[in-house]
């Protein structure tokens, strides 16, 4: 879609300036560094914490490499909340369905399991011991005395959830635990209308802090050329999955991780024009470097976790600055205006659909005197026709002459040639926002507007709206371009844009169709107006 979207635009403009021959993101919050306690009725035979000394006093005896003890068969426990229906595996504590409950149906955000998400020391096998309606509790050995217990606890209300790791040295003496980590992926699932296209989407992303700026910025694992467990070279805030509708991301609380580890998996395969092809997905590995834990010490590694739509409103008011993770393309900042204003107009419609045509149709009334001029400028160069043939004929075989001359004759009757395109250029950066502000939106997801058109998100499935959007392409350019001399080339290919458009469309979001289609409607309707004018009463316009 990005690919189709990008060539659209870059075969407009060229395609333009060859006809005429032209040339031309709150500031950043701290980081909570609070432990969170442990209920006693989570770990109800552990109560006493022996408190933690200093590293460099501490004498390392063991290296805690491997389990002890025999290979169990994986065990499956269900955890049902108020917003997802959660599997989690025996091996490492991991989920390994997330059923979100999606206004659609539910949707599965981890449907490529290996590991599972928020694995951790995966060959240990996990039972649980705890639970209530929003969290649960698992407690595993790392070897006989040494016991390891993970925390879930789900907030239904929208805010943050956490995850805590307690590892206890029940031992008489010190021990250094090797390096672990906790597991994203491979890749993150969305809903049914995306499958298709979601590989493309997927991300293994990151936010660092950029010096001289309040906010910070997001990263993509992959394209920063990061190897499993690659030393980073910055120091990231929060890091997770990412795909077009949903993030998983985990923030740290009270300890660090300078390794990020990233790798490609092959999640399955589609079947494609040419074939089968495989399906790539990312997998991403936070590393807990080695720790000294002392004799009877309870180590406690607090974390914070999100797993769920990228509803931007919504990821703003969360701390940590989660909404970094809605992209809104290059024009971003338009992009952010575009969304605000459909959720405003959502207010007074309460339909998204018709706030987009009433967008439409503000920006049409605000661009009123460019298009009024742009009219002019085309009835313009209709009258002088004649005499651009004529110049055309008699210095067909002098470039540099003829174009002196075409411009001379431009000047002294006012006419522009690049007058007719102006309003669709200066439109193309609120074209590209709401285009990202479309694709991204979850508010639009499952929004419906009229009749067939049930998901503004997701392209019409009929494909009536851009079949009617070319058709009024068509008549408009039948009605706006004047007819040159000659067998002009890129005249002809002109003609073929209201076809280029169409086929370009048909696989974008229904409400950015809906828009493109009322931006024409309105367009053609004032031509058809004004067409009936007299040329004086047009220039007085």
């Amino acid at each position: 879609m990005e690919k189709n979207f990008t060539l659209a635009i870059a075969l407009m403009v060229l395609i333009y300036i060859g006809w005429f021959k032209f040339i031309a993101e709150p500031k950043k919050e701290a980081l909570e560094n609070q432990k969170a306690q442990v209920e006693e009725t989570l770990v109800k035979e552990q109560k006493a914490t022996t408190q933690v000394t200093t590293v460099a006093q501490t004498k390392e005896v063991n290296l805690v490499e491997k389990v002890t003890g025999k290979i169990e068969e994986e065990a499956l426990y269900e955890l049902d909340t108020k917003t997802a229906k959660i599997t989690f595996s025996s091996k490492g504590a991991s989920i390994k369905t997330f059923e979100f409950k999606d206004i659609l149906g539910s949707v599965n955000l981890t449907p490529n399991f290996t590991e599972g998400f928020f694995a951790s020391m995966p060959e240990i096998n996990f039972k649980e011991i705890d639970r209530d309606e929003n969290s649960i509790t698992f407690k595993g050995n790392i070897t006989r005395n040494v016991d390891v217990l993970k925390i879930y606890k789900f907030n239904n209300n929208g805010n943050l959830n956490t995850l805590d790791v307690l590892i206890k040295n029940n031992l008489a003496e010190d021990i250094s635990l090797k390096e672990w980590y906790i597991a994203f992926g491979p890749g993150l699932g969305t809903v049914a209308s995306e499958q298709k296209e979601n590989a493309k989407y997927q991300k293994a992303v990151f936010t660092v802090e950029v010096p001289g700026k309040k906010n910070p910025a997001l990263k993509n694992l992959r394209k920063e050329k990061t190897d499993v467990f690659a030393i980073s070279s910055e120091k990231w805030l929060w890091a997770g999955m990412s795909n077009r509708y949903f993030l998983s991301a985990l923030i740290p609380q009270n300890w660090e991780s300078d390794a990020l580890g990233y790798e490609t998996v092959i999640a399955g395969q589609s079947k494609g024009f040419f074939g089968k092809k495989d399906i790539k997905a990312p997998v991403m590995r936070i590393m807990i470097p080695k720790q000294i834990i002392k004799a009877g010490e309870r180590k406690v590694f607090n974390s914070k976790f999100y797993f769920g739509p990228k509803d931007y409103d919504k990821l703003l008011a969360l701390p940590y600055r989660l909404d970094k993770s809605v992209e809104f393309g290059f024009f971003g900042q338009f992009g952010k205006w575009a969304k605000a204003s459909l959720n405003w107009l959502y207010g007074i419609t309460g339909n998204y659909g018709y706030s987009i045509i009433i967008i439409a149709f503000l920006l049409q009334l605000l661009m009123l005197p460019l298009t009024l001029k742009s009219i002019r400028s085309s009835e313009a160069m209709k009258k002088i026709q004649p005499e651009l043939k004529e110049i055309q004929r008699r210095y067909k075989d002098e470039p540099q002459r003829l174009n002196k001359e075409m411009f001379a004759l431009y000047k002294k009757h006012g006419a522009n040639p690049m007058g007719g395109c102006l309003p669709l250029l200066i439109q193309l950066p609120v074209f590209i926002a709401l285009f990202n502000a479309l694709r991204t939106s979850w508010e639009l997801h499952g929004a419906s507007w009229a009749l067939w058109i049930h998901d503004l998100s997701a392209k019409d499935p009929y494909y009536v709206l851009p079949i009617l959007m070319g058709a009024i392409m068509f008549f408009q350019m039948q009605l706006t371009m004047p007819q040159s001399a000659g067998n002009d080339p890129m005249q002809k290919s002109m003609k073929w844009m209201p076809i280029i458009f169409t086929f370009l469309f048909l696989s974008f979001p229904a409400g950015l169709v809906l828009y493109w289609l009322t931006n024409s409607a309105l367009n053609f309707g004032l031509h058809l107006f004004l067409k009936r004018k007299k040329p004086a009463q047009v220039a007085a316009i």
